[in-house]
């Protein structure tokens, strides 16, 4: 009975989560700030981006700015992208992910939205010029 009272709580618990989610449709951007399409305010949380049902991108956003972690996904679930933005710009480091064998094919590092260092790499791993 512990059992089924656990699995019963567990499941209500994942199922209201999910359903609080926030999604890019939910939102509404104008000059870089997504704002609330319920209330007009700033947004602030998680924002999740689906493709076919499937979450394509996770960001965080402060007072309608992108700020925090971003991931974006390959439509075959793999990573695509992932970095930090810092009051709507991409900030620090960030990575770009092949879509078939999961390596890194592009380092890039930013500050305050400005590129400071792009490195490339070819499907074996190994750095080349970046074009």
């Amino acid at each position: 009975m512990k059992k089924i009272i656990l699995i019963v709580t567990f499941s209500l618990c994942f199922i209201s989560i999910y359903s609080q989610r926030v999604f890019i449709d939910d939102l509404k951007e104008i000059d870089g700030v997504y704002y609330s399409k319920e209330n007009n305010k700033p947004y602030s949380g998680e924002i999740y981006a689906t493709n076919n049902g499937n979450i394509s991108w996770e960001v965080f956003c402060k007072k309608g700015l992108l700020d925090g972690r971003s991931t974006s996904y390959h439509y075959n679930g793999k990573i695509g992208t992932r970095g930090h933005y810092k009051n709507g710009k991409r900030d620090g480091e960030w990575k770009w992910y092949n879509f078939f064998n999961g390596m890194v094919y592009e380092e890039a590092l930013y500050n305050q939205g400005n590129l400071i260092l792009r490195k490339c790499y070819d499907d074996n791993g190994l750095r080349i010029n970046c074009n």
